[in-house]
């Protein structure tokens, strides 16, 4: 059998979790390292630092969040692949993460349709006032109002990514008119998924005609 892979996860993970990664293939063993969160709710001291530089030493795969400060880098002398959990990589981009040989991977549309359900979700609450009416069933009184509906508004998408394409599904179920913007625009060119698909620089016209706006 081949040495040993440490895949190392720099965030919290479930003893269940780390037993099903294992059972992927007996040379694979993961080694949780959440204070690379950075949301730990103590800051690493000096002798944590080191424990977490010395595991990093080892990694052949680590899995985190793009945020991992950049002095942890410098022990990753054995690192192969970087797989962040987030979908943007601008800040490991202007560190210069990704030219330090190593392949970077991101998990760009994993999310779409959970954020796309929450942009949903507080857009019906806004329109139906459901935050003060819970408020308002808390403090045991009763608020007569009329709501709004989303049928008919305009929601404007500045950029029409995997998450803005899932949030336009939706709010057409809704019957809402759709605005999105793109980095580049054709001219006359369409979308099936929104009424209006506008360049960057119209941005002014996707605010001025939208009721919502997702970024």
């Amino acid at each position: 059998m081949s040495d040993l892979i440490t895949v190392a996860v720099g965030f919290r993970i479930d003893d269940e979790i780390v037993r099903r990664i294992e059972a992927v293939d007996p040379r694979i063993r993961v080694v949780a390292l959440p204070a690379l969160s950075g949301r730990e709710p103590v800051a690493p001291d000096a002798a944590t630092k080191a424990q977490l530089k010395a595991s990093l030493a080892e990694a052949e795969i680590l899995f985190g969040p793009g945020g991992v400060p950049t002095e942890y880098f410098e022990a990753t002398t054995s690192l192969k692949w970087f797989q962040v959990i987030n979908a943007g990589v601008d800040r490991l981009a202007s560190d210069g993460v990704l030219q330090r040989g190593f392949t970077v991977t991101n998990v760009s549309g994993m999310t779409a349709v959970a954020i796309a359900e929450y942009i949903l979700g507080t857009m019906v609450m806004l329109a139906k006032g459901i935050h003060r009416a819970v408020r308002a069933q808390v403090d045991h009184r009763w608020d007569f109002r009329f709501t709004g509906e989303l049928a008919g508004k305009t929601l404007g998408i500045a950029g029409m990514g995997a998450i803005g394409r899932e949030t336009a599904r939706r709010a057409k179920a809704f019957d809402m008119r759709v605005v999105a913007s793109r980095r580049t625009v054709a001219a006359g060119a369409t979308d099936p998924d929104c009424d209006l698909l506008l360049p960057y620089t119209e941005l002014d016209r996707l605010l001025q005609e939208s009721d919502y706006v997702a970024l």
